[in-house]
Parts: structure tokens; C-alpha cells; sequence
């Protein structure tokens, strides 16, 4: 008789401490990033080759944030970065880099986040 009571007790403090568990997990755990799972892409819609500079049809609505840096493709060949240092609603402008020997950049050219350093132009 004392064994079922034991056990019975065992059994009710593990169902309290998955409880507990349970409940802390869903009242403290992070919240998911706003459009973690959607890539931003865009395309440029003003490009000044000369100044290095262009203006593309994202901007903080889409996520686009200060200091971004996007890529720049051409028929999925990397040929540019660009770094954002103007960000509105819907638009964003930024300095042209990183700029494949011999390309120029043109409006209609798909633009999408880095992620990495290693994203680098050919």
C-alpha cells in the first residue's frame, strides 16, 4: 500500500514539473522574427553607375533596415552588392560595391539580402 502511494506521489510531482515546464516555455519563449521565413527581394528601379549609387523598390515595409547589404543578380549570377544608407516605406538607396569586372549595373536587376560574408561577387 505504501508503494502505491509513492508512486502515485512520483507520478504527480513529474506531471507538475511538465507543467511547469510546459508553461514556461510558451510564456517565455522568444518570439519569432517578423518575416523570418521570407527572403526580401526586389529589383532596382534607378541605377547611376557612375556615382555608384541606385534606389530599389524595397524598403522598411518589406524589412529593409540601415547598413543592409543586398545582392545584386543578373539571371541568378551574383554581380554586385549594395549597401543600404537610406531606408523609406517602400524604397530604399544605397552605395554600389563589389562590382563584377566589366558589368554595369541596369534597371530591372533583382536585388536580394546577403547573408552572408561569404555571398561574395564573381
Amino acid at each position: 500500500m505504501q508503494i502505491n502511494k509513492t508512486l502515485k506521489l512520483s507520478l504527480v510531482a513529474v506531471i507538475v514539473i511538465i507543467g511547469i515546464f510546459v508553461f514556461f516555455h510558451v510564456v517565455f519563449a522568444p518570439k519569432p522574427i517578423k518575416q523570418a521565413n521570407k527572403a526580401l527581394k526586389g529589383s532596382i528601379t534607378q541605377v547611376h553607375n557612375a556615382a555608384k549609387f541606385a534606389i530599389v523598390n524595397i524598403g522598411k515595409a518589406e524589412g529593409v533596415r540601415d547598413n543592409m547589404q543586398m545582392l545584386v543578380l543578373r539571371k541568378n549570377r551574383k554581380i554586385a552588392v549594395i549597401t543600404i544608407n537610406d531606408v523609406r516605406k517602400n524604397i530604399s538607396a544605397g552605395e554600389i560595391s563589389h562590382i563584377a569586372s566589366g558589368v554595369k549595373l541596369k534597371e530591372g536587376d533583382t536585388v536580394v539580402e546577403k547573408y552572408s560574408p561569404y555571398d561574395i561577387v564573381n
